[in-house]
């Protein structure tokens, strides 16, 4: 197995056990995510930009519209990230934003201006 694919096998797990730990599969607020990010943040240091891209393209879905921290840690490793994205994943992301928050699924309010901030990034090559 590739180490792309044990990376990506490390995510799922990260995944799993988040979802196993909260009755009926449904994320609370209260859900403890730090596990998942340092998952996410440890895959994506040292890796290719081919696979930044997609680790924080996941992870970014994956928080998009939670109602927990996730939101304020997610938009600070996107921004932190962000000069090394591709143009094309720097569009996805904030096309994806405006798209959750004008169909109302960007989270609470505390979330939609954390997501807000990326969409203030300037878009760059």
């Amino acid at each position: 197995m590739g180490k792309s694919n044990k990376n990506i096998n490390k995510i799922d797990a990260a995944f799993t056990r988040l979802v196993a730990a909260v009755p009926d599969g449904e994320l609370l607020a209260s859900t403890d995510m730090s596990g998942f990010l340092d998952t996410v943040t440890a895959i994506i240091n040292g890796r290719s930009d081919a696979d930044q891209n997609l680790m924080l393209v996941c992870a970014f879905r994956y928080a998009l519209g939670r109602k927990t921290y996730v939101s304020m840690s997610m938009v600070n490793i996107i921004k932190d990230n962000w000069l090394g994205l591709g143009l094309g994943t720097q569009e996805l992301i904030q096309r994806e934003i405006r798209q959750a928050i004008e169909l109302g699924m960007a989270g609470m309010d505390c979330d939609i201006a954390e997501w807000q901030k990326l969409l203030r990034l300037e878009i760059c090559k």
